[in-house]
């Protein structure tokens, strides 16, 4: 795992303010995916970290271009994972967000 990437990952659901995390991430400079956005429609990230997490790889492994940017947002499985992406990806930060039932 030497040489792994230092990440930001937010670890909230769609409507927690998310998409306005990506943005301020991206203001500082961060390559950000939001799975909010339009960028890879209908990219199933679920799918496919799951499947790397039960081979033993990375969560990303199988998402090699998202593996590549610096933070994630509005990832669910992100939220449901964070122990194995904290353990693949050390240093990374996490940012938890929510909001409000009501």
């Amino acid at each position: 795992m030497a040489n792994v990437k230092q990440r930001i990952f937010g670890l909230g659901f769609g409507k927690t303010g998310s998409t306005s995390l990506a943005r301020a991430l991206e203001e500082l400079g961060y390559s950000v995916f939001d799975h909010g956005s339009v960028w890879y429609p209908n990219l199933r990230v679920r799918h496919h970290v799951e499947r790397a997490v039960r081979e033993g790889k990375r969560p990303l492994f199988y998402l090699p271009r998202i593996e590549k940017l610096d933070s994630l947002t509005d990832v669910r499985i992100v939220a449901l994972r964070y122990e194995n992406l904290a353990e693949h990806y050390p240093g990374s930060k996490f940012i938890p967000h929510t909001r409000d039932f009501e």
